[in-house]
């Protein structure tokens, strides 16, 4: 008797074990079930912001052309805040004379001598060397200064890379990016041009430009920010450069990116 209450209580503790056992496996079941369930909504929550920024960037395109004000718009249930800035009124560092870019450094507070030294350092990184004697010294000087190496002579293609010019700083760079486009004219227009451009351009004083300024298609910098189910959130900036005139080509996206742009 004693022998079969034991195997009772055995067989008791073993079917304990296994009713914790089975609850400890249906707990982790639906906590990874409840995990990949917020995950799901996240990445839905995610495209539907991208997919209504991607939008609102095509609509500001089409009411832009259309001379159509834009503003905030609600895509599908979502909240598309758009603003479109023209970039004519920004200076371009790899076509800006060489006195403009001093002028702009010397009016985020960099010195005379330093701000000529960094725009010629410009100029020579988007230039082409004259001779292989003079790319190999440039190198050595940017070798010498803790750089990699120099430039390619091929221009800049985001503003990012002035970060790798000799002489620019992080905190140089941060206070005169917001004020730089690779898409403006060679000079600013002056009627699109913020306080600092326009305080760059009374320091340099008459610029002349081989040919004269040439205005050409209008060229806007076009932001989404997207609200979307939840906290998903989504931001485009892109370049447009719109000519409302050519029937066939209204307008040509210069650059997309999927973040907001640079301010």
């Amino acid at each position: 008797m004693t022998r079969t209450r034991q195997e009772h209580g055995f067989a008791l503790l073993i079917v304990l074990f296994v009713l914790v056992l089975l609850g400890f496996l249906i707990t982790q079941f639906l906590g990874a079930a409840r995990t990949q369930l917020a995950i799901a909504g996240n990445l839905r929550g995610a495209a539907i912001a991208g997919a209504a920024a991607d939008g609102g960037v095509s609509l500001a395109i089409a009411r832009l052309a259309d001379g159509v004000p834009i503003g905030t718009l609600r895509l599908n249930g979502t909240d598309v805040s758009i603003t479109a800035r023209g970039i004519a009124g920004r200076i371009n560092p790899n076509s800006a004379p060489p006195i403009l870019l001093a002028a702009l450094l010397r009016v985020v507070g960099t010195s005379p001598s330093q701000a000529q030294n960094i725009a010629d350092a410009i100029v020579a990184w988007r230039s082409p060397a004259d001779s292989p004697a003079a790319q190999a010294a440039l190198d050595a000087d940017y070798r010498a200064a803790g750089y990699a190496s120099g430039p390619d002579g091929e221009g800049f293609r985001s503003c990012d890379e002035l970060s790798g010019v000799i002489g620019m700083t992080p905190e140089r760079l941060a206070k005169i990016i917001p004020h730089l486009s690779l898409f403006a004219p060679p000079l600013p227009v002056v009627s699109e041009a913020d306080p600092v451009v326009l305080a760059a351009l009374r320091l340099a004083g008459k610029i002349d430009l081989p040919g004269g300024a040439v205005e050409g298609p209008l060229v806007v910098e076009i932001e989404a920010r997207a609200s979307g189910p939840g906290r998903a959130r989504a931001a485009r900036c892109a370049v447009v450069r719109l000519s409302p005139s050519n029937i066939e080509t209204p307008y040509r996206i210069v650059r997309w990116q999927a973040r907001a742009c640079a301010q």
